[in-house]
C-alpha cells in the first residue's frame, strides 16, 4: 500500500514522525482522510481521535485544535497537544480532558 511521511508537532515538539498509510482527522467541518498522493490540502483540526493506520498498526490519538497540511509526499499537523491512547475510546475520552482543561 502507498505510504507518506506523518509529522505531528505541539508546542512541546515532535509527538509523531513515520510512515503512515492513512489517517482519519477531526476537521471542523466533520472527520476527513488522508491516503497517500492527497491533493494538497490546509485544514483546521477540533479537538477529538486522531486515528493514525500504518502498514502494521493503528494508532489513535487524543488531538487538541490545530492545523493540517497535505501536500501529496507529507502530510503536518501543527496542534496544541497530542495524546498517544489505547484505543479509540481511551483516544476520545483523552480528547474531551483537553477540551475541558483548556476551558477552565
Amino acid at each position: 500500500m502507498a505510504s507518506y511521511q506523518l509529522d505531528i508537532i505541539t508546542p512541546e515538539g515532535h509527538a509523531f514522525n513515520d510512515t503512515v498509510t492513512s489517517i482519519m482527522a477531526p476537521g471542523e467541518e466533520g472527520f476527513f482522510g488522508i491516503f497517500a498522493r492527497h491533493a494538497p490540502l490546509i485544514s483546521a483540526l477540533k479537538p477529538g481521535v486522531l486515528t493514525v493506520r500504518t502498514e502494521t498498526e493503528t494508532i489513535f490519538f487524543a488531538v487538541g485544535e490545530g492545523m493540517l497540511e497535505a501536500d501529496g509526499e507529507n502530510v503536518s499537523l501543527l496542534i496544541e497537544g497530542a495524546e498517544r491512547a489505547t484505543d479509540a475510546s481511551d483516544a476520545a475520552a483523552k480528547a474531551l480532558t483537553m477540551v475541558h482543561s483548556r476551558q477552565s
